[in-house]
């Protein structure tokens, strides 16, 4: 009877041995979650409590962790509060304008956005579209005012690497096209970037890309100091041409039609 006893007590404490790893691994992940929680997405920070309430669910755990119970409920309410102070937009944009301020990204106020940089981040209490000129680069689920402000420091990094990346190859395209164009007059931008990334679908893909490249040579900052001169939109040409934010001047664009590739 005793030896019976000893393997179902070996047998209970070998399952709960099994069940304590994961266990931990979930308490330790949610706990740096809340010690962080302004860089944590909501949706991981989410997912993470949820995935310790399923831990806490399992019946060993439960009755040899008693603290786990009351620690859930109290980590469930905090998250509660996090996501409420997340949908608080006031709150978030105040948030922006001190830590832009403070990482060295240029900042301005709107009166229903703000602008970090060449991005417009539009601000809901569900999320947060950071947008340059009329293309999303990053959709954040009911921010912080720091994760937001990440997120546009890391769309601008990438978008930096990107404007490089085949550079050579795309300005050469499009220089060509120009002169075959017209040797001095404005050309269409639109005929330069056709010849440069032939294929529509890719076009598409590269827009922000293609659109970054174009803030940079435009508003200075192009790589080998090449520049795009445009003029002034026709008033035809309005509804067509494409804004252009200026990278150094938040809230600042220009609208492009036509204008002359230049080389170094």
């Amino acid at each position: 009877m005793a030896a019976e006893q000893l393997k179902l007590a070996l047998a209970e404490a070998l399952e709960l041995k099994k069940a304590l790893r994961p266990a931990c691994r979930a308490i330790d992940g949610v706990i740096k979650a809340l010690e962080t929680s302004d860089m944590e997405p909501l949706g991981q920070l989410t997912k993470k409590v949820a995935a310790l309430e399923r831990r806490a669910a399992q019946e060993g755990l439960k009755r040899s962790v008693v603290a786990l119970g009351t620690a859930l409920v109290e980590t469930k309410r905090a998250l509660a509060d996090i996501e409420r102070d997340r949908r608080d937009v006031l709150k978030r944009r105040q948030a922006i304008a001190v830590l832009a301020a403070e990482r060295g990204f240029r900042f301005k106020h709107g009166d229903r956005w703000d602008w970090l940089g060449p991005f417009r981040v539009d601000h809901t209490e569900q999320t947060a579209v950071i947008k340059l000129a009329r293309f999303a680069v990053a959709r954040l689920r009911s921010p912080s005012g720091l994760e937001a402000v990440l997120a546009a420091e890391a769309s601008r990094s990438r978008l930096e690497k990107d404007a490089r990346i085949g550079w050579n190859e795309f300005v050469a395209a499009a220089y060509r096209r120009q002169e075959a164009l017209s040797p001095s007059e404005p050309v269409a931008w639109a005929a330069l970037v056709d010849a440069a990334v032939p294929d529509p679908k890719e076009r598409r893909r590269k827009a922000p890309t293609i659109t970054y490249r174009l803030a940079l040579l435009v508003f200075g900052g192009a790589p080998d100091g090449w520049a795009f001169t445009c003029v002034p939109p026709t008033l035809a040409e309005q509804k067509n041409a494409l804004e252009v934010p200026d990278p150094q001047h938040p809230g600042e664009s220009v609208r492009v039609s036509r204008g002359r590739l230049r080389r170094p």
